[in-house]
């Protein structure tokens, strides 16, 4: 019995160590394809599991959006024969009740599509003869001077500033801008002079004239109609000075054109002198067009005390010459140094008039107040 009991335990314990010694077994060399084997079972397994929930949420995605009204179509309706004839009658009923559809307004031209013809020459002489003449000249006063405000056409506000001054002074206007033919027409209710500031080449080409501009290449015909062109932009206009036009103003050629069509439109010239060796005068003087040369220019430097010393030389050059010709810009320093200055120079005998006053025409030595108006290059003066 005792030999019987120790032969069971041994068998027991032989079988219990045999079921557990999985380790030995797995690390054995025979049972590395078992160990790769269930390896990639495991990850075929997992793989079956993520493809099984994407599919169940792609169905539950497709089953709410079939829910959705949107992507249900509407069932098709077959429609009889006297439906349809009954729908096309009324669709043509509401056709012919319908008005007729507006047509639509053409945008306006940017420029102005034709070619004014030139004013007469009785109209310019009734504008100019209606400028009040210059007040008495008395023993104390020894001179006259006068004023062109250029670049005018951006901005009312300034025009209208000037205008209150009540000084008379000439309102030279740039075509092409917003407020041209409005600082034009208001100008001339003041009883103001009102000029075309004519965009002409400058010697340099870091400066841009502006739109309508005239340069030595035009030709004759080119030159007169770019002119026409510009001073329809400025009504009432009765006189022209040049913007710019360092280069062209050097070119007689150039400015022989322009002369003949200002002569036949009755219009004067005042020579902005930006450049010493300008024949723009000469060339006025030769074929009679009225002329003058500016003396002056009082802006060059934005500062009202600078300004205001440009009116005192303004006045210097009135006192010892007779006249004086001043151009300046509608800045506001400028505004206000007239304001300031104007009193001084009536105290001091000089009297501001229009430049119409000022007019040469036909005088021997045109241009003969270059030495006095030296040429200024500054900013877009030329």
């Amino acid at each position: 019995m005792a030999g019987g009991r120790s032969r069971k335990t041994r068998k027991r314990g032989t079988r219990k160590k045999a079921w557990f010694n999985w380790k030995k077994f797995w690390t054995r060399r025979r049972a590395r394809i078992a160990r790769v084997s269930a390896y990639i079972l495991a990850i075929f397994a997992a793989g079956i599991l993520v493809g099984v929930y994407s599919i169940k949420s792609e169905k539950d995605m497709l089953a709410s959006n079939s829910e959705s009204p949107v992507l249900s179509p509407a069932p098709l309706v077959k429609k009889s024969a006297p439906v349809l004839a009954r729908e096309k009658g009324r669709q043509a009923q509401k056709l012919e009740k319908a008005p007729p559809p507006r047509p639509e307004p053409a945008p306006e031209p940017k420029a102005l599509p034709t070619i004014a013809p030139p004013r007469p020459k009785s109209e310019n002489r009734k504008v100019l003869a209606s400028i009040p003449p210059l007040p008495h000249l008395s023993e104390s006063r020894h001179g006259v001077a006068a004023i062109i405000i250029d670049d005018i056409g951006q901005s009312m506000e300034a025009v209208e500033r000037l205008l209150a001054i009540g000084l008379p002074i000439a309102i030279s206007v740039l075509p092409h801008q917003a407020y041209s033919r409005q600082a034009a027409i208001r100008a001339g209710e003041k009883g103001q002079v009102v000029m075309l500031h004519l965009p002409m080449e400058p010697r340099s080409k870091n400066n841009n004239p502006g739109q309508g501009a005239l340069y030595s290449f035009h030709d004759g015909p080119t030159l007169r109609r770019l002119f026409a062109e510009d001073i329809q932009w400025v009504p009432g206009a009765v006189g022209v000075n040049n913007h710019m036009g360092s280069r062209l103003t050097e070119i007689g050629e150039s400015m022989a054109p322009l002369m003949e069509e200002m002569r036949s439109r009755g219009l004067f010239f005042v020579d902005s002198k930006t450049s010493s060796a300008s024949v723009a005068s000469k060339v006025a003087q030769g074929m009679g067009v009225p002329w003058a040369d500016r003396d002056v220019f009082l802006d060059n430097d934005r500062d009202v005390a600078k300004i205001i010393k440009a009116l005192e030389l303004l006045t210097a050059r009135a006192l010892k010459n007779g006249v004086a010709v001043g151009i300046g810009h509608p800045y506001p320093e400028t505004i206000r140094a007239l304001e300031i200055y104007a009193p001084k120079m009536a105290a001091q005998g000089v009297a501001l008039a229009p430049v119409t006053k000022l007019l040469q025409v036909g005088s021997e030595g045109g241009g003969a107040r270059a030495s006095h108006g030296e040429a200024s290059c500054v900013g877009n003066a030329c």
